[in-house]
């Protein structure tokens, strides 16, 4: 079983790997990992990349969803042992994706106007 520190360990070092590679701030990376369908509050991820406290169900599914990404991405797997992402030699440049960042849409705030053919409402 993980502990807190092993999820945050990781989680920093993914976002680290990810920052550095590609150039992601935090708010792309939260967007791609709703993306990917792990859901996490920016608030939460600035939290864990500061040390801050946060519960152990955050950390865990902020953890799988960032590990995911990182393969997705970059072709890295996590090494729990040495506790450092490295190249995985089973995935091929041609196989990595960029997952794209989820965009929040503005809501129709017209949908019930009509515009008619002389261009009135």
């Amino acid at each position: 079983m993980e502990t807190k520190e092993t999820y945050t360990l990781l989680i920093q070092k993914a976002f680290h790997l990810l920052s550095s590679q590609k150039g992601y701030l935090q708010i792309v990376v939260v967007n791609k990992l709703k993306t990917l369908g792990f859901s996490l509050a920016p608030a939460s991820f600035s939290k864990i990349l500061s040390n801050k406290p946060v519960g152990i169900q955050v950390l865990s599914r902020a953890a799988e969803g960032i590990e995911a990404l990182v393969s997705k991405e970059l072709g890295y797997a996590y090494d729990r042992e040495d506790q450092e992402f490295k190249r995985d030699e089973t995935v091929s440049e041609q196989e990595l994706l960029v997952v794209p960042a989820y965009k929040v849409g503005k809501p129709n705030q017209y949908k019930d106007l009509e515009f008619l053919p002389d261009g009135r409402l």
